[in-house]
């Protein structure tokens, strides 16, 4: 799919002075072998967080997507993402002319956040990808199609240690769907179900967005739904995020299969009970 900038490129602004590195992601660049070429960094005072674009097709469709969700002639049906997605800050450039994109600290109210990612859709990568792409993402995770998302990592803060917990990459791979809920969502939760209540209602919301009319005519793949809640468990965040795979569709036929993955999640946040009592702590190790 050949995409077309929606920005002038000779018009960028320089990034802020002083930005510092942003410590609280859970998969997805942060937790990957070339967190160098892909880091997300902070604003000192304002609830901003900058997130380096690569340099290729990637970087292009995810700045686009957000030029088209703010855009102030946005149509109905492209605007109702707004209050899923952070808030977008523009366009910026560092030094060595390497663009980044400025949006919304989601988690700046939080103190001492926890997070978890999941990668959402039954389908791993957009239609137009190659055959061979396609079969290798589709191989990196066997019950896709069944559960609707990837468990794809957590940092859990524990108030005992005062210290980060966090689960071994490719954790989520060899998760089916039981098991995500007792091996991944109620690790996050650390086993509170008044907690997983409190996200309840923000799930079904992101669920409206794409169920009710004007349905999203786009197909979201490989993006993340981020879920967080602070260390007093008083504030609940949950926003949809990554949008370098995103696709525009005809119909808005949920051709990721987003829908699905969000039924499975409000199923697990509405069981009235765990099934049986787990030591959480042990499937934790210590990052911080």
């Amino acid at each position: 799919m050949s995409e077309e900038p929606l920005f002038n490129s000779e018009s960028i602004p320089n990034l802020p002075a002083h930005l510092l590195a942003y410590q609280y992601q859970a998969g997805g660049h942060g937790l990957l072998d070339k967190w160098e070429d892909y880091k997300m960094l902070r604003h000192p005072q304002e609830p901003i967080i900058y997130k380096r674009l690569p340099p290729d097709k990637r970087g292009l469709q995810e700045t686009n997507f957000y030029l088209k969700v703010f855009a102030t002639d946005a149509p109905p049906e492209i605007a109702k993402l707004r209050p899923i997605v952070p808030a977008f800050h523009g366009l910026f450039r560092d030094s060595n002319d390497v663009l980044y994109i400025g949006m919304e600290d989601v988690l700046a109210n939080l103190a001492n956040p926890s997070v978890c990612d999941l990668k959402m859709g039954r389908v791993a990568c957009p239609p137009d990808a190659s055959e061979a792409k396609i079969k290798a993402e589709n191989a990196k995770y066997a019950h896709r199609d069944t559960v609707g998302f990837l468990f794809t990592g957590t940092k859990v803060y524990d108030r005992k240690s005062s210290r980060y917990l966090t689960v071994p990459r490719h954790y989520g791979r060899s998760l089916d769907l039981e098991a995500v809920y007792v091996n991944a969502l109620l690790p996050f939760l650390q086993g509170d179900l008044q907690l997983a209540r409190a996200f309840l209602p923000l799930v079904e919301a992101v669920r409206s967005i794409f169920t009710e009319e004007p349905q999203p005519p786009i197909g979201f793949y490989r993006s993340s739904l981020l879920l967080a809640y602070d260390q007093y468990r008083s504030r609940v965040v949950v926003r949809l995020v990554d949008f370098a795979h995103w696709r525009p569709t005809p119909k808005a036929n949920d051709p990721s299969g987003i829908i699905h993955g969000l039924n499975t999640l409000i199923d697990f946040l509405s069981r009235p009970t765990p099934p049986f009592d787990l030591d959480y702590s042990a499937l934790f190790s210590v990052v911080q």
